[in-house]
Formats: structure tokens, sequence, C-alpha cells
């Protein structure tokens, strides 16, 4: 039997997601970094960073230390931002 998925955490995933993505690029951190200072590799973060794998607690909490906030505020609702393929064009 397939293993039935929560439409409340389904949600909660994305709100992590969005969060932490937000959260790394204000501070000026790359996936590649922060994925280094937590000791995981890049495509579990990005994974985590586009709403297709949830971490686990461990990792929620690593995360909301090395992002400097408290474990609730990488569950506040927000909206995932979509980005695009490749490397961000160059400014002029």
């Amino acid at each position: 039997m397939p293993r039935r998925r929560s439409k409340n955490a389904h949600q909660a995933r994305l709100w992590v997601a969005a969060n932490v993505s937000r959260l790394r690029r204000g501070r000026g951190l790359t996936q590649a970094a922060l994925a280094q200072t937590l000791e995981i590799e890049l495509r579990h973060l990005q994974l985590i960073e586009s709403g297709d794998s949830a971490p686990g607690f461990d990792l929620l909490v690593d995360l909301a230390v090395k992002l400097e906030v408290e474990v609730g505020a990488l569950f506040a609702p927000t909206a995932l931002e979509r980005a695009g393929r490749g490397r961000p064009k160059k400014a002029p």
C-alpha cells in the first residue's frame, strides 16, 4: 500500500524550503557553503530548498543554529520562490 502524504506536512515542507533558501541567501551563503558547514551533501540541501525532501529533526535544529533563527522560524508561512535554471546573469 502506498504511503499516504499529508497535505499539512507537504505545506510545512514547502515553508521550510522557502525559509531556508531565503535565510541562507540573506546571510550571503551559497548552498555549497551551507552544506559544507552542516556536513551534508550539497544535493541534500538542494532537495530541501526545493521542497522535494524534508530535513530530519537533528538537521532542522542544525539549520536553525547555522541560520541564527529559532527552529519555529523555519516553519513560518511563506511562498517558495521558484529559481530559474543555471547560473544567475552577471551584473554589467
